[in-house]
């Protein structure tokens, strides 16, 4: 900061109105200052603001009844950051990888009260483990109530993590802010190939109705379907994806399939839809030949719009459906699963 500034204190009250002594000290230790030639005040002229010159100002005044004291706390040290917690959708998670990835947003408390932030540094770390790491982010031009952001990357599923985030001037270290970030693992859909179902018996999961405009000009609007699935066993059968549409009746329409063992992993599919009016989505696994054929669903979206191009490349083991460590049917994918109808058709 390095700029002048000037500490007064005043008498407000008192009879007579005039000061007989101005005493002023620095972290306890006494200055030397010339007398005051005002009545009313003493002032301190610090002509340039540095971490030796910041700390805590004491200036006792005392008139012919009594005496009494002000202190100011001077630094140019950077207020602290202050978390932004409505993030819409912080976190992406990457099933296949088993780890995710957080969007960390935050403002700066007051920044136009001392020197212009020229970076923050950023230290998180999983909450059980020791090791820190560190990153440097540099900004410029930092307003009060701009929202500042940082994605923190290959973080590992099902782990907490403490981040601290101190922002830095020329004056040094500002103040930091701390919280903690986390994400938990949540359940998936599958079918349950044991007996008493047999081969051919169909389960469908089907989603609440997408309204899609029938107005004038009529065109089909494209939509993008994405879920991951796992379909590993020797006994699988068939795992199709539906469009069902209502005019004079119930359609469905087939827009993707699979059957048979596809590995021990989590892969992605995006599905390409075009319905002319509302429509719901319906997945349709179907029992294969034998017990060794639990199919399995997780995170599904529906999104308006083309799909991407490139899709994500199936990677890593993973455990099974069917494992004692497997959850069934609970109510977590991104688009309401909660509200689906489960319906085992025979």
């Amino acid at each position: 900061m390095h700029t002048g500034f000037t500490m007064r204190c005043n008498l407000l009250k008192g009879s007579p109105l005039k000061l007989a002594t101005a005493v002023w000290r620095y972290n306890t230790n006494l200055l030397n200052v010339d007398p005051t030639e005002q009545q009313e005040y003493s002032e301190l002229r610090i002509n340039s603001l540095t971490q030796k010159t910041s700390g805590t100002y004491e200036c006792t005044v005392s008139n012919d009844v009594g005496s009494d004291s002000c202190v100011f706390q001077v630094t140019g040290k950077a207020l602290s950051p202050e978390f932004y917690y409505d993030t819409p959708s912080p976190i992406k998670v990457f099933k296949q990888f088993r780890n995710y990835s957080y969007l960390l947003q935050w403002t700066q408390k007051e920044p136009g009260d001392v020197d212009p932030i020229t970076s923050y540094r950023l230290e998180y770390r999983q909450t059980n483990l020791r090791n820190i790491m560190i990153k440097d982010i540099p900004v410029r031009g930092i307003q009060k109530g701009q929202l500042q952001q940082y994605l923190l990357t290959d973080l590992k599923a099902n782990q907490s993590y403490e981040v601290q985030l101190t922002p830095y001037t020329s004056f040094g270290t500002g103040d930091s802010a701390s919280r903690i970030i986390q994400y938990t693992e949540r359940y998936y859909m599958f079918i349950e190939a044991s007996p008493p179902r047999v081969p051919g018996e169909k389960a469908r999961l089907i989603s609440p109705m997408y309204n899609v405009s029938t107005k004038p000009p009529y065109h089909r609007t494209p939509f993008c379907v994405s879920f991951y699935y796992h379909m590993y066993g020797r006994h699988i059968g068939n795992l199709n994806l539906l469009m069902r549409t209502r005019s004079k009746g119930t359609m469905d329409t087939q827009v993707w399939s699979l059957r048979g063992d596809r590995g021990n992993r989590w892969q992605h599919a995006m599905v390409p839809m075009s319905p002319m009016g509302p429509f719901q989505v319906v997945f349709e696994g179907v029992r294969g030949s034998g017990i060794e054929g639990d199919i399995a669903i997780d995170d599904v979206t529906v999104r308006k719009g083309d799909c991407p191009w490139k899709q994500l490349p199936p990677t890593k083991d993973v455990i099974p459906p069917g494992s004692p460590a497997c959850k069934v049917f609970a109510p977590t994918l991104n688009w309401a699963l909660a509200f689906f109808l489960f319906v085992l058709l025979r």
